[in-house]
C-alpha cells in the first residue's frame, strides 16, 4: 500500500497541471486515455493463457472511443458503444474454431469494455467538460488518495480484523474505517479554497457524497483482487515496474468515478456546461 501511495502522488503530479492550466489539459486527458488502455491491454493478458479470452483490439477501440465521445460531449452514446463493443465481440469470436468457450469469451470483453472503458470516459467528461466539472473531479482524485492513504496507515498500526482475507489478506476493518473517514477531509479544503463552487453544496450532502464514494474506493480495491486471484497473478502488469501495472493504480479510481459522476449528473448538471 505504501508503493501504491507513493506511485499516486507521483501520478496526480502528473495530471494536477491541467486542472489550471488550459494547455496542460490536453496532456493530462491525454495520459488518463493511455493508462486505460494500458489497463486493457494488462486484463486481457492476465487471462490469456486461461480459459477466457479478451479482444484486445476490440476492448481497447471501445475504449478510446468512448474517451472520444467524452470529449466531444456525448457521454449519451456510452450505451451506444457498448452496443457496438458486444457484437464486434461477436463478430471476432466467429472467426475462431473452437466455439466451446465463445460465450465466456465475449462476456469478458464486453466486461473488460465497460469495467475499464465506462469509467475512463466519465472521467475524461468531468476533466473536459467545464472548469467547475474539473474542481470536483479534483474533489474524487483527492478522496480516492486519501482514503488509500489514511486506510494503509491506519491498518499498519492498529489493524486487527481481517476483512476479505481471501481476496486481499492485508485488508483490515480498522483500515477501512480509517480509510472512510479519511475520504471526508478534501470536503472543508477544497471548500475553503472554491467556496463558489462548493459553497452551495451541504455539508450533509458533501459529507455523504465523500463516504459513498470512499466505499466504492475500497469496493474498487478489492475487486480488482478479485480479478487478479481469478487469474492467479500477483500484479495486473510490470509498467511500474515493483510497483505493478496501470489497472493496479486505477483500481479504486474506476470504481469511485461510477456514483462521483451520476451524483454530479443528477445534482450538479450545470457543472458540464
Amino acid at each position: 500500500m505504501k508503493q501504491r501511495i507513493i506511485v499516486a502522488a507521483f501520478l496526480m503530479a502528473i495530471i494536477l497541471p491541467g486542472f489550471f492550466f488550459r494547455p496542460m489539459m490536453l496532456l493530462s486527458v491525454g495520459f488518463l486515455i493511455v493508462l486505460g488502455l494500458v489497463s486493457v491491454n494488462e486484463l486481457a493478458m492476465m487471462f490469456r493463457p486461461r480459459a477466457a479470452f479478451i479482444a484486445r483490439r476490440v476492448a481497447g477501440t471501445t475504449v478510446l472511443l468512448l474517451a472520444v465521445a467524452a470529449i466531444s460531449g456525448r457521454v449519451d452514446l456510452i450505451g451506444h458503444l457498448i452496443g457496438l463493443s458486444a457484437c464486434a465481440a461477436f463478430l471476432w469470436r466467429m472467426t475462431h474454431n473452437d466455439i466451446s468457450h465463445a460465450w465466456i469469451d465475449v462476456a469478458a470483453t464486453v466486461g473488460a469494455t465497460a469495467y475499464i472503458g465506462i469509467p475512463i470516459a466519465l472521467l475524461v467528461d468531468m476533466f473536459h467538460s467545464s472548469a467547475e466539472s474539473r474542481l470536483w473531479l479534483l474533489m474524487l482524485l483527492l478522496v480516492v488518495w486519501a482514503n488509500d492513504s489514511i486506510a494503509y496507515f491506519i491498518g499498519k498500526a492498529f489493524g486487527t480484523k481481517k476483512v476479505f482475507p481471501r481476496l486481499s489478506p492485508g485488508k483490515t476493518l480498522e483500515g477501512c474505517l480509517g480509510g472512510l473517514a479519511g475520504s471526508m477531509l478534501p470536503a472543508p479544503i477544497l471548500l475553503t479554497f472554491f467556496p463558489s463552487v462548493f459553497g452551495s453544496v451541504s455539508a450533509v450532502e458533501l459529507v455523504v457524497l465523500c463516504l459513498v464514494t470512499g466505499l466504492f474506493v475500497q469496493a474498487g480495491d478489492l475487486a480488482e483482487s478479485l480479478i487478479k486471484r481469478a487469474a492467479n497473478v500477483k500484479d495486473s502488469g510490470t509498467l511500474l515496474a515493483s510497483h505493478g501495472g496501470a489497472l493496479d493504480r486505477l483500481d479504486s479510481l474506476l470504481f469511485a468515478a461510477i456514483p462521483f459522476s451520476l451524483y454530479l449528473h443528477l445534482a450538479r448538471p450545470f457543472a458540464f456546461f
